[in-house]
């Protein structure tokens, strides 16, 4: 994340006619890292009964349904603050963020395969480090 944000960090995404969401953000280590982690792959099927889908590493911070208030066939932007997520003494840290509509949500929009579900799932890193970058020809 941008060391800039740092002050009051976030993640922000869009959301288009989900009345409800779950939230689950879990504080990790680089030792948790693992290739088959859905925040390192593209999209494809999600069944709940895998593996990391019921587990995913790290300790859990967060598993909650968060109401949209989103408007009918309107996107609307959602931050989820990070700040209380982070370690309490410099506010940096590692996360993994997954965030799917509920059952009860995607109903209400769509009616074809729960697998098939849009998963957001990101791995954050907060640091206080920056990159400047000079070209000269």
């Amino acid at each position: 994340m941008d060391p800039g944000v740092l002050d009051e960090p976030f993640y922000p995404f869009m959301v288009y006619n989900y009345s409800e969401l779950t939230l689950r953000i879990h504080r990790v280590k680089p030792q948790h890292y693992h290739p088959t982690l859905p925040c390192f792959n593209s999209y494809s099927y999600t069944y709940e009964g895998e593996e990391w889908y019921n587990k995913l590493p790290g300790e859990e911070l967060l598993n909650k349904v968060v109401q949209t208030n989103c408007e009918r066939d309107e996107p609307k932007e959602i931050r989820v603050p990070l700040r209380a997520y982070l370690t309490k003494n410099c506010g940096v840290g590692q996360l993994i963020v997954l965030i799917e509509p509920t059952k009860k949500a995607f109903n209400e929009c769509q009616d074809n395969n729960w697998q098939y579900r849009q998963i957001i799932s990101v791995w954050l890193q907060c640091t206080r480090l920056a990159v400047d970058v000079f070209v000269s020809s």
